[in-house]
């Protein structure tokens, strides 16, 4: 399972879960997403793991307080081009100050 973070010009910022990096690339909708207006499931609801579920739910709840740094950093991986195009990359975590 893959989180991507992006932002939309109707509902701001999205979070969205998907099976897989090919799910992402080829256009598969997201198996979760959660916005500022609520979270959404694209399938039945005993596929969704309880973990995905209880950070969409979260997502959802940071989204309403405007939370965005906390959001962002949800993401495991990110599109490579601009509008959710491109392939999706992983996010590298940022290397510790010495």
């Amino acid at each position: 399972m893959i989180c991507t973070v992006t932002p939309t010009i109707m509902d701001g910022l999205v979070v969205k879960w998907w099976r897989s990096v090919e799910h992402a690339e080829y256009g598969s909708p997201p198996l979760v997403s959660a916005s500022r207006n609520g979270v959404m499931v694209d399938g039945y609801l005993h596929e969704v793991p309880d973990p995905v579920m209880h950070k969409a739910i979260s997502a959802y709840m940071m989204l309403k307080r405007d939370e965005v740094a906390a959001v962002k950093a949800m993401a495991t991986h990110r599109f490579s081009g601009p509008f959710k195009t491109g392939a999706v990359m992983p996010i590298e975590p940022e290397a510790p100050d010495a």
